[in-house]
């Protein structure tokens, strides 16, 4: 019902007009009611797009002076049948907390200036919860086709999550996230059994693709480029470095002899959540020379 009221005023440039002219005259009064934070409003309403559960969230006028209005110009002929009673405006109310999640998941994976793969476990499994919740909390008189949309949302999550098992880079991702890691995920797959095994295989084929294709690769540490002769010019006193003889002792002591069990167990307590994945691992490149590189490859991956 609200979308055809929106599509109706969006629908002639007079009902844009119009309503426009009347929500400033109501906003100056009704504006004053609200905290200064939430007095600037959009005054001309959004039409949602049915694909994009975000775009929905912005359509829906809960601010003072669009609920005001809308009435109005729902007494139209043409949309009388579509007038908004206060069980309605507590149905969008509700829907509209509900969707904020959606709106912000929906934000942040958009983005293309941070890293995104590993996060999109933890989205869709924190948005799986929520409706969850929302569903048990849900008074057993509720409008059904607001249950009903509920469930239909909830099994459409849980189908996209199944639909994360063909790709094998996702579970990656998070694996070499130092904010996530192995240990966060078998206690947050702790309750499901079934999920708990799908990790453990995971870190197995992560273990066996770093053996085959990283494992054996030459590390470019800065200490193999001082074995290069000296150039020596007649005359110039020549610098002898006489602790050059202990370096591929050192080196060889600081790599660990599996890069990625040590990352594991430096990563069984996670970093903080504000770490920038791709510069905690730069900031560990001698630590682990060829964990490094397979780690940018996944991360790096667009999600």
């Amino acid at each position: 019902m609200l979308r055809k009221i929106v599509r109706h005023v969006r629908s002639s440039p007079q009902r844009r007009k119009t309503w426009l002219q009347e929500a400033k005259q109501t906003t100056a009064s009704a504006l004053r009611m609200l905290p200064p934070g939430q007095q600037r409003w959009h005054l001309m309403l959004i039409l949602d797009v049915k694909t994009r559960w975000s775009s929905t969230h912005q359509m829906l006028p809960l601010p003072i002076p669009h609920r005001q209005l809308i009435p109005t110009f729902a007494k139209d002929k043409e949309l009388r049948k579509f007038e908004l009673s206060e069980s309605d405006w507590s149905s969008l109310k509700l829907v509209s907390e509900w969707l904020k999640a959606f709106r912000s998941a929906t934000t942040e994976m958009s983005s293309t200036k941070r890293l995104m793969l590993s996060k999109t476990l933890a989205m869709f499994r924190g948005l799986q919860e929520k409706v969850r919740g929302i569903i048990a909390e849900l008074l057993h008189g509720a409008d059904p086709t607001l249950r009903r949309g509920l469930i239909d949302a909830h099994i459409k999550l849980s189908d996209y999550y199944y639909k994360f098992d063909e790709s094998r880079y996702y579970t990656w991702a998070a694996l070499l996230d130092p904010r996530i890691s192995y240990e966060a995920l078998v206690k947050d797959y702790r309750r499901e059994p079934d999920l708990l095994d799908d990790i453990r295989t995971a870190k197995n084929n992560l273990a066996t693709h770093f053996e085959e294709n990283y494992a054996s690769l030459e590390s470019d540490n800065p200490t193999n480029e001082n074995n290069t002769p000296p150039v020596i010019i007649d005359g110039s006193p020549q610098k002898i470095n006489f602790l050059e003889r202990y370096s591929s002792y050192s080196a060889a002591q600081t790599l660990p002899k599996d890069e990625l069990d040590e990352y594991f167990r430096f990563t069984s307590h996670p970093s903080k959540m504000t770490v920038d994945p791709l510069e905690w691992w730069h900031a560990r490149h001698d630590q682990f020379p060829n964990l490094y590189r397979l780690a940018c490859d996944v991360l790096c991956i667009p999600g």
